[in-house]
C-alpha cells in the first residue's frame, strides 16, 4: 500500500503503530487531562478524548492490528490531517 501510494507521488508514513497498555493509558489520561484544563467536566472529558483516541484496553494499536499512517508533510494526528493530499487521496478525495 505504501509503495503503491509513493508511485502516485504520495508521501504516507507511518507514524504510530504498537502500543503497550501503559501508552495507550498515557495517551488517553493526556487527552482526557488536556479537555480538563479546558474546563469540561471528568466526564465531558473522557467522552470527547475517546473520539480522538481509543479507551484503554479497547483499541487495535495494543494487539500490534494497527498503524497510523501520516502524510510525510504533515505529521499530526488531529483534524488537519484529512486536509492532506495524502489523507485525502486515501479517501478518494482527489485534490
Amino acid at each position: 500500500m505504501l509503495s503503491d501510494a509513493k508511485s502516485l507521488n504520495l508521501d504516507p508514513i507511518i507514524c504510530s503503530s504498537y502500543r503497550t497498555k501503559e501508552k495507550q493509558e498515557y495517551l488517553f489520561y493526556n487527552k482526557v487531562d488536556e479537555y480538563i484544563k479546558n474546563g469540561n467536566s471528568y466526564e465531558k472529558a473522557y467522552d470527547l478524548a475517546s473520539y480522538w483516541v481509543a479507551i484503554p484496553g479497547t483499541g487495535e494499536h495494543q494487539t500490534g492490528l494497527a498503524v497510523d499512517i501520516v502524510s510525510e508533510e504533515y505529521q499530526i494526528l488531529d483534524k488537519k490531517q484529512e486536509e492532506t493530499r495524502t489523507s485525502a487521496m486515501a479517501y478518494g478525495k482527489f485534490l
